[in-house]
């Protein structure tokens, strides 16, 4: 869609948004300070899926291979991409889980 003048407009509204999401990001803590995820901390499950999903497989290929559903490499997919991404913003420490109660 165009608007009559809204390159000029946008070009300046994008670059406001740019300006405004670079602070914000210099403004937050660093957290590439946080420990890399340790391999360990995935099952063998979750690395045989990801292991082809990092080399460009998709899901019903994956799940193929494994002889599960693609809705099952999907979970096992989010699962993961989940404990990465806490692990690596420092939410959570890889290893073993707290013994219940």
């Amino acid at each position: 869609m165009t608007y009559p003048g809204g390159g000029r407009r946008r070009r300046a509204a994008v670059a406001g948004v740019t300006r405004r999401l670079i602070a914000d990001l210099v403004a937050r803590p660093d957290r590439r300070a946080a420990p890399p995820p340790e391999p360990a901390s995935l099952t063998g499950r979750e690395r045989e899926v990801v292991e082809p999903a990092a080399l460009g497989l998709a899901n019903h290929e994956i799940a193929g291979g494994l002889v599960v559903s693609p809705a099952t490499v999907r979970t096992h997919v989010s699962r993961t991409i989940t404990k990465l991404v806490a692990y690596q913003t420092g939410l959570v420490s890889p290893g073993p889980a707290p013994p219940p109660g």
